[in-house]
């Protein structure tokens, strides 16, 4: 079962030049170790929407057991542990937040190694939606979410790269990432504009939703 880590790091103070270093900081020195020791980073963005200077990392793993293996090694690795002071010492102050998720049944890992493996001309506008979907109803919720996404990536407007649950924290949570190939929809209020399918249906089992715009940062491999 594919294992998903998602770093979500906070960087102050908030200034396009606490990025910089940030990104200096992270490509130079700890994303060579994490490559080494088998972090498979899939994507980097920044996220639009919610607390300015908020970066997002997705690391692949083959398997929890794997996961495990490859953060007991980097914990044990004194050449990593001597990475941490460089950190202390720059201009900036950091705040992470790891999430180790596993994907759903509807879920196919294809999808993800698909989107790796293609190189679009410019950077392409991601998103991450967030819905909480109580324990009452789960299967049917998790039915309607699967044959939306379906929908919507006939119709040529979405295409979902990833998906997954946290192993702990707040139950019922379901993060999906995925890409408009052709850009924003429109974000206009639109008088007599069609919902998608089974919406009514599904908001009976997925009451709630948040979305964030993610924007590739130049060393995602995912852009």
């Amino acid at each position: 079962m594919t294992v998903l880590l998602e770093a979500t790091v906070d960087i102050k103070p908030i200034a396009a030049r606490s990025l910089d270093h940030f990104i200096e900081l992270y490509t130079t020195n700890e994303a060579p170790e994490l490559d080494r020791h088998g972090y498979e980073l899939v994507g980097a963005w920044r996220r639009s929407g919610g607390p300015l200077n908020r970066i997002t990392h997705l690391y692949r793993f083959e398997s929890l057991a794997r996961y495990v293996d490859i953060r007991d090694s980097v914990r044990g690795d004194a050449r990593f542990l001597a990475l941490m002071p460089k950190y202390l010492e720059a201009p900036i102050t950091l705040t992470e937040v790891i999430t180790l998720g596993t994907t759903p049944a509807w879920y196919d890992d294809a999808k993800l190694s698909k989107a790796l493996g293609e190189s679009p001309a410019e950077p392409r506008q991601y998103v991450l939606a967030i819905v909480q979907i109580p324990m009452k109803g789960a299967a049917k919720a998790h039915e309607l979410l699967a044959r939306n996404v379906g929908h919507a990536e006939d119709a040529g407007g979405f295409q979902m790269v990833a998906a997954y649950e946290p192993v702990a924290g707040r139950r019922g949570e379901l993060k999906v990432i995925g890409i408009f190939p052709m850009g924003l929809p429109p974000m206009a209020y639109q008088a007599g504009a069609p919902d998608p399918p089974d919406l009514e249906i599904l908001r009976e089992v997925v009451p709630e939703e948040e979305v964030y715009y993610l924007n590739p940062l130049p060393y995602s491999p995912l852009q």
